[in-house]
């Protein structure tokens, strides 16, 4: 089974162990969140979002802000429903197009 390390909110490591009281063994005095199907995946720099019981990834980019309830980093500018590609682009906060190269 697979449980998460966290420190300030932060998952700091992902380990696998055959129980609670492994992971409590490897890592005394830790909060260990078990990773399961309800929780989403854990990965290393990501939240620990103790409100609703989930993981978040790690945050893409400074100026993102985290929805809560679905556990996703969402910019601040909506994504252009343009048909076009893009990027984001921290500096300028803002998406910017990019080239898709025909199939």
């Amino acid at each position: 089974m697979n449980f998460a390390i966290i420190e300030n909110e932060k998952v700091t490591n992902v380990i696998v162990a055959d129980s609670q009281a492994t992971a409590e063994a490897l890592y005394p005095g830790a909060e260990i969140i078990a990773v399961t199907e309800k929780t989403n995946p854990a990965s290393v720099g990501g939240e620990w979002l103790a409100k609703s019981g989930k993981f978040a990834s790690a945050r893409p980019f400074a100026s993102w802000v985290l929805d809560e309830a679905t556990g996703s980093w969402n910019a601040p500018v909506p994504y252009p429903k343009d048909g076009k590609g893009h990027t984001w682009d921290e500096d300028s906060k803002s998406w910017k197009e990019i080239e898709i190269p025909a199939a």
